[in-house]
């Protein structure tokens, strides 16, 4: 079983990606709480982070600034689910974070989601295996 960590502040969103994403194949770790996020990534030793980037607390570009000072989290990709559009351009580029693997804009469709996470945990069963897929989706 994968464990996907889901860090999102808007309790809707976050039950709704926890309730399309947990099944049989993935086990979603929801996050409210932006400053309880890495411990969370740490301790479950999540395969893949869905993250917000405008959040109270820390900010998304807060949490992975720390994922990427931690060696144990450095491998982990990140999937930037967010309704940021100032800065898409910096997390477009592959200088600035190779670990960001994709970007889901808000509002998302539950296909887009559910495709862009097929896509990075099972690439191999993916009809568009791509290597970071550093392009917007929208719905």
């Amino acid at each position: 079983m994968k464990h996907i960590v889901c860090i999102e502040d808007d309790p809707d969103v976050l039950d709704f990606l926890t309730i399309l994403l947990n099944d049989h194949e993935y086990q979603v770790h929801p996050v409210l709480s932006s400053i309880e996020g890495v411990d969370t990534i740490r301790h479950t030793e999540a395969d893949l982070v869905l993250l917000d980037l405008m959040m109270p607390g820390k900010s998304g570009w807060d949490i992975m600034r720390e994922m990427r000072a931690d060696p144990q989290l450095t491998h982990v990709p990140v999937l930037i689910v967010s309704a940021c559009k100032e800065k898409v351009s910096r997390l477009l580029d592959p200088t600035f974070d190779s670990s960001i693997i994709g970007y889901v804009e808000k509002p998302f469709s539950p296909f887009t989601i559910r495709a862009q996470v097929e896509n990075i945990l099972n690439p191999k069963f993916s009809p568009t295996n791509q290597t970071n897929p550093l392009r917007p989706l929208t719905a």
